[in-house]
């Protein structure tokens, strides 16, 4: 039975094959046309797709070419706002300009937007009257800073882990200097105080190791806590007939201040002040006598100085 069904359908394809052969050439050369049409698709497509990737290709390579290109432009030619009225720019050698008015305010400017650009000047212009918190925190390539005279505040650690600032000269207009606004600034070698400032917060100085000699201002009063901690490289400190205070851990650890005058003046000397300090070091007291006791009964807690008053 299935030999029979083979044979008619058999039969039956090769009757319509033959029907359609004979009713002209046409037929046979559609059938030709369809096939060389369906290759033809194939080569069409297959070019089309490698024309495509070739394309494709090609403007990867462009859009690479570009990017490099625009990465280039741009270490070389920086710049957005960094306040209300300020503004900063980067030249291509790495020296970062702020120009404007009032308060510099962008936070980690150099950080966080400027982290793959390296920075190894700063330039603030005149007009320009506060730099805020941790503006250039983190500028380990920073080598120097220029501050104009209209500056009056200095930011809580606005200059923070600068390890490559050597020497920093602040205008006398500048009134404040927040906390840690330099400490752990490891290359620090000389700093200039302006005349106004009235008071050294907390851990300004911290962990200056670099740091030789400091003239405290005539007009400061009070030394926080922290101001010179581990200040080891610190050989010399001139203290102002104007002071009242010296915070806790205020000079811990600099171990190379071979004498410290401590002025008449100076009615508090806060706990662990002197912490660390070796039999080598002179602590003088002025105006006082070994019976004088000082608030904090810890003053000279973890100090082996030699103390000495004169009346």
């Amino acid at each position: 039975m299935k030999k029979i069904i083979t044979f008619a359908l058999s039969a039956a394809l090769s009757l319509t094959l033959l029907a359609g052969c004979g009713e002209n050439d046409g037929g046979s050369s559609s059938v030709t046309v369809n096939s060389t049409t369906n290759s033809s698709a194939g080569s069409s497509d297959d070019s089309s797709t490698g024309t495509e990737q070739s394309d494709t290709s090609k403007t990867s390579t462009e859009v690479s070419e570009i990017s490099d290109s625009s990465s280039s432009e741009n270490a070389s030619n920086l710049s957005g706002s960094c306040g209300d009225n300020a503004e900063y720019t980067v030249d291509a050698d790495g020296t970062l300009t702020i120009t404007g008015t009032g308060k510099v305010s962008k936070s980690f400017l150099v950080m966080d937007i400027l982290r793959d650009v390296t920075i190894t000047k700063v330039v603030i212009s005149e007009g320009i009257t506060e730099i805020g918190e941790q503006i250039f925190a983190a500028g380990n390539k920073i080598e120097s800073v220029s501050l104009p005279q209209s500056l009056e505040a200095i930011g809580y650690q606005a200059f923070y882990e600068c390890k490559m600032l050597k020497t920093v000269e602040i205008p006398d207009s500048v009134t404040k200097i927040e906390e840690r606004a330099f400490a752990l600034c490891d290359g620090l070698e000389e700093v200039k105080l302006p005349s106004g400032l009235k008071t050294l917060s907390q851990g300004v100085f911290q962990h200056c190791v670099s740091l030789k000699e400091v003239v405290v201002p005539e007009a400061v009063k009070k030394l926080m806590d922290d101001v010179f901690v581990d200040c080891t490289g610190l050989t010399s400190v001139t203290l102002p007939e104007a002071l009242t205070k010296i915070g806790s851990r205020c000079f811990s650890s600099a171990k190379n201040i071979t004498t410290l005058t401590i002025p008449a003046s100076v009615t508090s000397v806060d706990n662990y002040a002197f912490s660390g300090w070796t039999e080598e070091q002179t602590i003088i007291f002025k105006g006082k006598t070994e019976d004088y006791e000082f608030y904090y009964k810890d003053w000279n807690s973890g100090c082996k100085a030699k103390i000495v008053f004169e009346p």
